[in-house]
């Protein structure tokens, strides 16, 4: 029986690791990190005495943890919520795996759903909104309140208007690039990465992953070239979506990476 739940995207000092949920595919728990790998305990005693030894945090945080870990299963679907914004949603596709390479060790790999920007909470029913403003990581929700998010989160995929200009920055050319995807040859956007580069990830007709970089003039990714070498700028990214290939003109060489126009593709 599929099971509906609110997870929390922070870790110690309040820092955010969403886009690290989106890179990784995961939902996370960023505590415990003295626990080690949790299918090593045979039951919850047994989890509970390392983690009353080892002195991990109140007993309220070992049962958040318990039940991320025991009563979050595959099928399960997750609403991503911190900071007055739902970020996404998502469903559970795996069993639980240790990332000790990881600020959130803990993790349940997921599909995530992602809004074109993040919902702010007062777009919510009231009760809902302070359900999900408790100060808990893990909260389960019914059928229909996440209903009810998942809802605003399609809507918020597929509310694109038309633009009247040319794109100024590199927001405009994400705008352009979700109005005209199918146009461009790309069944959908799977998700944006955030800060890490490349930007997103994008289906293309054939029902393969692209990496993307988005960038207003195409030399403006020179900056990641010159950070991971250009072998490594090549095997993070598969294409920059850009609204003018500038590349060659700037640098007296094309583009290592393959460019996608869109000043020449849509005018």
């Amino acid at each position: 029986m599929t099971k509906y739940w609110k997870i929390g995207f922070t870790v110690g000092g309040g820092r955010d690791i969403w886009d690290e949920f989106v890179e990784h595919n995961v939902a996370a728990i960023g505590w415990g990190w003295e626990l080690g790998d949790l299918t090593n305990y045979r039951d919850q005693l047994r989890m509970y005495e390392k983690w009353r030894k080892s002195k991990c945090g109140s007993r309220k945080a070992f049962y958040q943890l318990w039940i991320f870990y025991n009563e979050i299963h595959p099928k399960d679907k997750l609403v991503a919520y911190g900071k007055g914004e739902v970020r996404g949603c998502g469903i559970v596709i795996d069993n639980y795996k240790h990332m000790p390479d990881q600020d959130f060790p803990h993790a349940k790999p997921v599909d995530w759903d992602v809004p074109f920007e993040p919902i702010p909470s007062s777009k919510l029913p009231k009760k809902l909104k302070l359900k999900l403003e408790r100060p808990i990581t893990i909260l389960p929700l019914t059928r229909d309140e996440f209903r009810k998010i998942e809802n605003l989160v399609k809507k918020s995929e597929t509310r694109i208007d038309s633009m009247q200009y040319a794109p100024t920055n590199e927001l405009g050319v994400i705008f352009l690039f979700g109005r005209y995807l199918k146009k461009l040859g790309f069944n959908k956007i799977k998700k944006f990465v955030g800060r890490v580069f490349p930007d997103a990830i994008a289906m293309n007709g054939k029902g393969k992953p692209v990496k993307i970089e988005f960038e207003l003039y195409s030399s403006g990714a020179k900056t990641h070239e010159k950070d991971y070498g250009r072998r490594g700028f090549k095997k993070r990214c598969d294409l920059i979506v850009c609204w003018e290939d500038d590349w060659e003109k700037e640098f007296g060489e094309k583009c290592p990476i393959k460019v996608l126009e869109l000043k020449s593709k849509i005018g």
